[in-house]
């Protein structure tokens, strides 16, 4: 009776067996579920962010240059979008196709400071460069302003 029994038993598992053994992997599963996710929201912050570093910098190169009396550059966004180079491709200067190029919901390059070539005075950008990452969250130069558009 016991050699009947122990066969029985090792045949296959019970129905608690494999409740239990698909409870621990929905949990495991849902466990990596939020820590991918959080790692992404990582990643887009920092493309975010290297982003509009970017464009900060090349504004201020521009910017100079034109300031410096150089006849070959224009502070326009046509010409900063093309000097900056995403996955081996230069942006377009078209907030929408850049945006999406760059896997964001929306982007924009603020405005550049403009230069009195008369007296060489800059006055500084009134609106600076924005991403809009796809979860709504907005990201203007070094912080997070939430929901809402910074300008």
């Amino acid at each position: 009776m016991n050699a009947l029994i122990r066969n029985r038993r090792s045949a296959g598992w019970n129905l608690i067996e494999i409740i239990v053994a698909v409870a621990i992997g929905a949990a495991l599963a849902a466990a990596g579920v939020v820590v991918y996710q959080g790692e992404a929201q990582k990643a887009a912050v920092a493309k975010a962010k290297d982003f509009i570093s970017q464009v900060e910098t090349k504004k201020q190169q521009l910017v100079a240059d034109v300031a410096a009396g150089d006849p070959n550059v224009t502070a326009d966004i046509p010409t900063l979008a093309s000097q900056i180079k995403v996955q081996g491709k230069n942006l377009t200067g078209v907030a929408t196709q850049d945006a999406t190029l760059l896997g964001f919901k929306a982007l924009k390059y603020g405005n550049f400071d403009t230069v009195d070539t008369a007296t060489g005075r800059v006055t500084p950008e009134t609106q600076a460069a924005w991403v809009q990452l796809n979860n709504g969250h907005y990201i203007y130069q070094n912080g997070d302003f939430g929901t809402s558009a910074p300008y």
